[in-house]
């Protein structure tokens, strides 16, 4: 998986809460791995009302295949109205965001506040 998402979608592989995760609980704590069995990535996802796909919520870290820290981000949930008595849902970067060379030296440190990512 993390071969394909980097193949696939290179913008985004420096940091990022890894999406289209489906869980069929209302919380999950997931571990992704590398192919070598080491955790590229993890952190908790939440189920909003129906919907099976999770939203990162608390703290996500991702790592790098030498088993050092990539990312640490924190997400909270948020959930909005609309028309039909309905309410959704996401998940906005809110807190400390940092990421890390492949040696474990800290490069970018900073806060959010309910911000979606974009780098």
């Amino acid at each position: 998986m993390p071969e394909y998402f980097n193949n696939t979608h290179p913008k985004y592989t420096k940091a990022f809460a890894l999406k289209g995760i489906i869980i069929y609980e209302d919380t999950v704590y997931v571990k992704v791995p590398y192919e070598s069995g080491k955790i590229w990535f993890e952190g908790t996802y939440l189920r909003v009302y129906n919907y099976n796909t999770g939203l990162p919520s608390g703290v996500l870290k991702s790592y790098f295949k030498n088993g050092e820290i990539n990312t640490i981000e924190n997400w909270k949930l948020y959930k909005k109205p609309y028309n039909n008595n309905k309410v959704g849902g996401g998940s906005l970067l809110n807190g400390n965001f940092q990421i890390f060379d492949s040696i474990g030296n800290k490069v970018f440190d900073t806060n959010f506040n309910m911000a979606p990512l974009i780098l």
